[in-house]
């Protein structure tokens, strides 16, 4: 008795071929966005860590920062030219520079391959709610100042292409 052997035909070789092919496509599709949602996560922590140093910075040297009362101006923040003043002796493994233009600021990791540009501003609270007085009020800068600092990277792009973090601090005295 003979024994017959069942091999493949060329069809089925082809049609497991494009199975292969149309398997692995899909997973190098997915190779890019899986990439930037990485890039996108690490600079979301670098952001958030840049806005903390920041208000450690605020809280170190109010007095010194000389914050605007209104968001500095956009326009001129791609040519900013030199720092002023270094606040690396004050915040560990960290380069934080302000700008001559008062409210810019630039934070670097210590090797600098990750940069943030901090636009700092103050505002009056005005809208703090009092139950017993069921009523909105403005409380003096004396007593209390809301600090909004913006965050945005890559510094290299143009400000309208950057990604942006708004956090907004009340201090009370």
């Amino acid at each position: 008795m003979r024994k017959i052997l069942h091999r493949f035909n060329m069809v089925e070789i082809v049609l497991a071929m494009g199975v292969v092919a149309f398997g692995v496509t899909a997973v190098m599709a997915l190779l890019p966005p899986s990439l930037n949602a990485n890039r996108d996560v690490s600079s979301d922590a670098f952001a958030e860590e840049a806005i903390s140093k920041v208000v450690a910075l605020v809280n170190f040297d109010y007095a010194g920062m000389n914050i605007p009362n209104s968001k500095p101006s956009t326009a001129t923040i791609e040519n900013l030219g030199e720092s002023t003043t270094d606040y690396n002796n004050n915040i560990k493994d960290w380069n934080i520079f302000k700008y001559s233009s008062n409210g810019v600021y630039m934070l670097s990791n210590s090797d600098s391959s990750l940069q943030v540009q901090a636009l700092v501003w103050q505002e009056q609270v005005s809208d703090l709610f009092l139950g017993e007085i069921d009523n909105y009020v403005s409380i003096p800068n004396a007593n209390a100042v809301r600090i909004f600092v913006e965050t945005s990277w890559p510094i290299n792009a143009k400000y309208e292409n950057r990604q942006k973090r708004l956090e907004v601090i009340d201090f009370f005295n």
